[in-house]
């Protein structure tokens, strides 16, 4: 699973397609023209200081950099960890999630799509591919993220090699851990992401042309 990632109010506009939520927060800040990074150290600290609201802003550096509004688009497990490191690091995130509850892939679908060579453009769409009796190749002890063990059990199932129904639940607990839920707009399907373009002025009196990136979207709520 991928979360693509689009960057508002930065230059150069940066639309980021992140399979690692730490690089897509790194790549952010070096859009944003940031500072130098959060040593681990410091990153580890905040991290163990347990829960924390998804707008929360970690240390002096964070206060002090421009806050971005980002949209996250799907709340799998490449969209949590964004939105949770985008969020550490002081930015406004939304996540877009065109199924009704978070967990990406690992979302079971008992359907199945009535063209399942999917040549037909009208065909009953099923959003999933996980099947019933889907397992993981990795103990779950490798599978976790680092701020939030997998060690223990989450939806019953105390398997190292777990089903798709544990994975899901430890990403449902994962988002309730870090508040993410707030910042979930479920049932709701990006459509299009397209750039916008403006002039700000500078204290100078110079003029400067920025892009970002706004996404179009249906169903759910509005950010």
């Amino acid at each position: 699973s991928r979360a693509a990632c689009m960057v508002g109010g930065c230059r150069p506009a940066s639309l980021v397609t992140c399979p690692a939520a730490r690089s897509l927060a790194l790549a952010l800040r070096a859009a944003a023209g940031a500072g130098k990074r959060h040593t681990r150290h410091t990153r580890h600290a905040a991290m163990a200081a347990g829960a924390a609201a998804p707008h929360e802003e970690r240390g002096t550096e964070s206060k002090s950099r421009r806050r971005a509004r980002v949209a996250v688009v799907g709340a799998g497990a490449a969209g949590l960890a964004a939105a949770r490191e985008l969020a550490v690091e002081g930015h406004s995130v939304v996540v877009y999630e065109k199924g009704g509850d978070v967990g990406g892939v690992w979302m079971y679908d008992a359907n199945v799509e009535s063209d399942t060579l999917g040549t037909d453009p009208g065909r009953a769409r099923v959003h999933g591919s996980v099947y019933a009796s889907l397992r993981t190749n990795l103990p779950r002890e490798v599978m976790g993220f680092e701020s939030f063990s997998f060690g223990r059990v989450f939806g019953g199932d105390t398997r190292r090699f777990c089903g798709h129904a544990e994975v899901r639940a430890y990403l449902g607990a994962f988002a309730d851990h870090f508040g993410l839920r707030d910042v979930v707009r479920l049932n709701t399907e990006v459509t299009s992401a397209y750039p916008i373009v403006s002039e700000s002025s500078s204290e100078t009196g110079s003029t400067a042309t920025l892009t970002c990136w706004g996404p179009k979207w249906r169903g759910g709520g509005a950010p």
